[in-house]
């Protein structure tokens, strides 16, 4: 089946939202209008958003039975086609490695904007306080940049 990349439209708030809540996400500051969204079957799959105070992309999300399928990173690509500013993310320090792939660079907390520099340090909190809860180890935030537009590789269509 073929997966489409979209702009979010107001009725598919309700299905953002859910989907964030599915994989234990903070489930704040969602605006559908920041949005884009994977659909297969007409069935919201994955989600992310970038936020314009950073701008920060946010929220990147992909159901658990259709990642390692390309949506995550055709849905940044997306997202940011046509931006020129830099744009920063908070993430956990695991997936760093697949972030660099789309042109992102580590960079220290106080060199990006408030708003990032609030989500990486309740990341941070959270993190710890929930390993605490677990008994598990905490997991560790990282701050990133994309400092200008990648020029991508062309990418072969969704399955």
């Amino acid at each position: 089946m073929s997966i489409g990349i979209r702009p979010a439209r107001e009725q598919d708030a309700p299905a953002i939202l859910a989907l964030v809540r599915s994989e234990r996400m903070r489930p704040t500051g969602l605006d559908w209008r920041r949005f884009h969204l994977a659909v297969e079957t007409g069935a919201i799959i994955g989600a992310v958003q970038l936020r314009p105070k950073g701008p920060e992309l946010a929220s990147l999300v992909v159901r658990a039975d259709r990642r390692c399928r390309g949506i995550g990173a055709a849905l940044i690509l997306s997202r940011l086609a046509g931006v020129t500013a830099p744009v920063f993310l908070v993430a956990p320090r695991e997936l760093s490695g697949f972030y660099r792939r789309r042109g992102f660079a580590p960079c220290q907390p106080s060199a990006a904007p408030c708003p990032v520099a609030i989500d990486w340090a309740l990341g941070q909190s959270l993190g710890t306080f929930l390993s605490l809860a677990k008994r598990s180890r905490p997991r560790r935030m990282i701050v990133m940049v994309r400092a200008r537009a990648a020029s991508p590789a062309p990418r072969a269509p969704l399955p």
